[in-house]
């Protein structure tokens, strides 16, 4: 029914995909402090006393670092406190260099594309 470009395609299974490694990096940031100490001491939980807040709050600041650290933005009001963290921490930099990167290649090609389209289309008229 809706004719959409090559590109859109790929740019809105980008977007998805990116929303769903966000949301598992999100997770896992929460799992990395509960799992190693019950009481999440010396994580990056405690430092703040995040730790007592609910469950949609603590999602919700969990998301915050994982976007803040993905879009390689990283404010560092919320950063790892031990090991296990900053090693978590390393490979989601990592991840997040690469995941800039192909959004950032996805968009110039989208972009070179309608520019070739309408340079096109200027043509035959």
């Amino acid at each position: 029914m809706f004719s959409i470009g090559r590109g859109f395609e790929r740019l809105f299974f980008f977007m998805i995909f990116a929303f769903m490694v966000i949301h598992i990096i999100a997770c896992l940031w929460i799992f990395f402090a509960s799992f190693f100490n019950d009481d999440f001491k010396d994580t990056w939980m405690e430092s703040k006393d995040i730790n007592q807040l609910g469950e949609q709050d603590l999602y919700l600041i969990s998301i915050y670092w994982a976007v803040t650290t993905i879009s390689t933005v990283g404010y560092g009001d919320i950063s790892a406190n031990n090991r296990s963290e900053r090693i978590f921490c390393l490979i989601v930099m990592i991840i997040g260099v690469t995941m800039f990167t192909t959004a950032a290649s996805t968009i110039t090609q989208l972009m070179s594309s309608i520019d070739e389209q309408e340079n096109k289309f200027q043509e035959k008229i």
